[in-house]
């Protein structure tokens, strides 16, 4: 085991920060060029967003009728979540209200052999 001192520091700092912008950039250029080796998740620090990609299309959503309105809540239907290489079924959930905005569900999107999922937003 390799010991460390005090003015190792700013050098391992340096390599994780090095390691991390190396990652954003090599990370989406391996992926695009592996499309096919299954589901992708990728995340950047920068957008705050998880990108999924499933490599089939979602099963048809479930039929879930909504609850009765509630005040100061947009109620955001159920839909598919792409984990440990399988499809499961989020259940419908309450979402407070922000400001004036209006609510965008989630949803798949065809992106060519793949399938993205687009969260929902304000």
């Amino acid at each position: 085991m390799k010991q460390m001192w005090l003015s190792d520091q700013g050098s391992i700092a340096a390599g994780i920060a090095f390691s991390r912008r190396v990652a954003h950039i090599v990370l989406p250029v391996a992926l695009a060029l592996g499309g096919g080796l299954g589901a992708t998740v990728w995340s950047t620090s920068a957008a705050a967003q998880t990108v999924i990609i499933a490599p089939g299309p979602p099963p048809a959503p479930r039929m879930e009728p909504p609850p009765p309105p509630r005040r100061g809540y947009v109620w955001d239907q159920g839909h598919w979540e792409w984990r440990r290489g399988a499809y499961h079924w989020r259940r419908g959930h309450w979402q407070p209200v922000r400001g004036d905005g209006r609510w965008t569900p989630g949803h798949w999107t065809e992106a060519g052999p793949q399938w993205r999922w687009t969260p929902g937003h304000w």
